[in-house]
């Protein structure tokens, strides 16, 4: 704790980080978990027209319980745990690619799936999501 006496408050940032995301599409994984979590220290509509990618994959797998980003993966084809991604940029790479199979139809796999659209192209393909 004693590493964060001198940092900035979260209360402190918001309206700059806010202001950096003015009118731009934010889709979060766990969306519910992240406005609670923000909340928790924040008051006002932190994160409140953030899409839940999370809460769409429940949507379009008709499946409310129990659904685990590594079953979504699954589902989708894509050959990836959630421990094998490296880092950040993999992770974001991986939840775009599950944005464009959604936005594609991509009916549910099974476990012996082929990889499905997933690349390590660039981050420039996050502009072409549906959301």
């Amino acid at each position: 704790m004693a590493d964060l006496e001198e940092k900035p408050r979260f209360v402190d940032v918001w309206p700059k980080i806010a202001e950096a995301l003015e009118g731009c599409h934010l889709v979060i994984f766990g969306a519910d978990w992240a406005r609670s979590a923000l909340r928790s220290v924040h008051r006002g509509g932190v994160l409140d027209n953030a899409f839940c990618l999370h809460n769409k994959c429940r949507e379009y797998y008709n499946e409310f319980y129990d659904l685990s980003l590594e079953k979504i993966l699954i589902y989708q084809g894509i050959d990836k745990k959630r421990d094998e991604l490296k880092d950040s940029r993999d992770r974001l790479l991986m939840l775009a690619q599950v944005v464009r199979n959604l936005a594609a139809g991509k009916e549910k796999q099974s476990q012996e799936s082929e990889h499905f659209l997933f690349t390590d192209d660039g981050l420039s393909d996050l502009e072409d999501h549906p959301f």
